[in-house]
């Protein structure tokens, strides 16, 4: 009988996104070397389910309408911890975190309670009441956990005025793997070729989705008044659904690539990336393009400023001039410039921001919360 602990790890969804995807990348990063893993989906299996199931992962889909709850999706999960019954549950974002409170009363021995919260809330006023209400029963229900991870310091501190139990709270930044998110002449090349761009075309990238959080339209806002100033910036969008965001006319200069499953394919062929928020935590996008040496110029959302540094440019939220001026900033700087702040910005990720030290952290939280030395 084997004596490795499982850990079951409850999120919303496995579609494409910031949590699945830190959720995935810790799984297959080295957290499923050290425990048994068991994902369990409120809803559906998205884009990450079958390829977790790929890599030997247990995933279970409740098959709940939006997250909401009915008879059929608590029998799944009862019989679930049933089955597989976990020594720690971890919920992932707020209907996750809400769920493995549900979820341990239906574990016939005691378990941890870890909660992960991944985004900020700057927007908080302007949220629907369901989910102003929901961030609230966390802040009642916070003091039942053993452990709330946060991956923003920003995240951190705006939880704890929402009332949140300070005490059981630790953050842990994102982590990257740099042998697979790295520079590479050779990428970089290949796809200016295959995408009709010639070597001194300057290329801003984009990679979210139609989301108000993602605030594309203050990206195609501040694309525009660039391309018109710069007649060699190009702009390579990933993501899907962004394609209507931006009026036909304006769009010839960018190249919409949709959802792209090998991104770190593509990114090290831009020379800054752009992101565009209006909310993050910890921005998976920016240490992605940092770890490829790729120089960013961002709002100042989550921590997305104390990531960047002075490898990049930061400019407040919602202001589409702001962020015009300092992409036309990004690209007025030399290149030898650009690059000596993307070899800084790989090195600033490899140094602060490595998946293996994130795997660490987790690994440590897990053993201590079990009394394991």
């Amino acid at each position: 009988m084997s004596s490795r602990k499982t850990v079951t790890h409850i999120i919303t969804g496995l579609n494409v996104g910031g949590a699945e995807r830190a959720l995935h990348t810790l799984l297959t990063g080295g957290l499923y070397d050290e425990f048994d893993s068991h994902v369990i989906s409120l809803t559906d299996e998205g884009y990450y389910g079958q390829i977790l199931c790929e890599a030997g992962i247990l995933v279970t889909c409740l098959a709940m309408s939006s997250g909401r709850v009915n008879l059929k999706s608590l029998w799944r999960l009862r019989k679930a911890m049933k089955t597989n019954q976990p020594d720690i549950l971890q919920g992932w974002m707020y209907h996750g975190n809400i769920a493995a409170v549900i979820a341990r009363f239906f574990v016939p021995k005691r378990v941890k309670l870890v909660w992960n919260i991944r985004t900020s809330v700057d927007d908080y006023s302007e949220l629907s009441l369901s989910r102003r209400v929901i961030i609230r029963l966390g802040s009642i229900l916070s003091n039942k956990t053993d452990v709330i991870l946060f991956n923003s310091k920003r995240s951190f501190k705006q939880h704890v005025d929402l009332g949140y139990f300070a005490k059981k709270m630790i953050t842990v930044p994102n982590g990257f793997d740099t042998n697979i998110w790295r520079p590479s002449k050779k990428i970089n090349r290949q796809t200016r070729n295959n995408l009709g761009f010639y070597q001194d075309d300057l290329i801003i990238g984009f990679v979210g989705r139609n989301d108000t959080q993602k605030d594309p339209k203050n990206f195609f806002l501040a694309i525009e008044n660039v391309m018109n100033v710069n007649i060699n910036v190009k702009a390579i969008v990933i993501g899907k659904g962004l394609e209507c965001v931006i009026n036909k006319k304006k769009a010839k200069e960018i190249i919409f690539l949709g959802h792209c499953d090998k991104v770190s394919q593509i990114m090290p062929v831009f020379d800054i990336l752009c992101l565009s928020s209006s909310v993050e935590g910890f921005p998976n996008v920016i240490g992605e393009a940092m770890a490829c040496g790729v120089p960013c110029v961002t709002t100042n959302v989550g921590d997305a400023a104390e990531i960047v540094g002075d490898t990049g440019w930061v400019v407040k939220p919602g202001d589409s001039q702001a962020l015009s001026w300092a992409l036309q900033e990004s690209l007025l700087v030399s290149q030898a410039e650009r690059d000596a702040r993307g070899r800084k910005a790989r090195l600033k990720i490899i140094n602060k921001y490595s998946i293996s030290s994130t795997v660490d952290n987790y690994i440590e939280i897990y053993n201590n919360l079990l009394g394991v030395k």
